[in-house]
């Protein structure tokens, strides 16, 4: 769901549906990691921060690879 305000924190039922799909969940956390490995290693955490202008957010990133490898 996209939204006006992208970084809202609350409820907004304005949202509009741009993507649906279903997937396993491993599926799912494997992409988003491989997409922030690549998101670092394109700009690296400086450059991450420049373009969306909040840092990059290594600890989850981390937090979620140490999940998937424990399964």
């Amino acid at each position: 769901v996209t939204y006006d305000d992208t970084f809202a924190r609350e409820d907004d039922p304005t949202g509009c549906l741009s993507f649906d799909a279903d997937c396993r969940l491993r599926t799912f956390a494997g992409a988003v990691v491989s997409a922030g490995q690549r998101l670092l290693a394109t700009h690296g955490e400086d450059g991450y921060a420049e373009q969306w202008d909040h840092p990059f957010p290594a600890s989850p990133l981390a937090q979620l690879k140490q999940a998937l490898r424990k399964g």
